[in-house]
């Protein structure tokens, strides 16, 4: 049933998300959905009840699943333009490395650890979204006089 949820958040975040990035920057989408992440992730480990589980199902969904990639894809793409492809293939690569890995982990962890593991790595995302919004300026207008 969480899957469920977790599957329709991902589908409404695509539709919401594809009208949302025609009026703001998709660089600022990098720490916006992570942080809805994260609350969600710290409600589901505080509260503990099946209702938040569902809730934070289908947020983590919509925020975590609805098209963050594609978006960390595109904001690269557009910083350095000259790599496109290469960029896109060390995205992937990262992602697939890294749903192994943590996969592997979660598998000998409990669900609270598995919980507590997602709000560091998420964390650390924020961080690092936070970085790249703060130098996108300047990166972007670098990136459009190299050309």
């Amino acid at each position: 049933m969480m899957q469920t949820y977790y599957s329709a958040g991902t589908l409404v975040a695509l539709f919401v998300t594809s009208i949302l990035i025609t009026k703001f920057k998709q660089v600022r989408f990098l720490v916006i959905y992570p942080v809805i992440s994260l609350v969600m992730l710290v409600l589901v480990y505080l509260v503990k009840s099946p209702m938040i589980c569902y809730v934070g199902a289908f947020v983590i969904g919509y925020a975590g699943a609805g098209g963050v990639l594609q978006m960390v894809t595109a904001v690269a793409n557009d910083l350095f333009p000259k790599i496109k492809g290469t960029l896109t293939s060390l995205v992937m690569i990262a992602s697939s490395l890294c749903n192994y890995t943590i996969l592997t982990a979660a598998s000998n962890m409990s669900a609270s650890g598995v919980i507590v593991m997602n709000i560091v790595i998420t964390i650390i995302g924020i961080v690092l979204a936070v970085f790249v919004n703060v130098r996108y300026g300047v990166l972007l207008k670098n990136a459009d006089t190299s050309k």
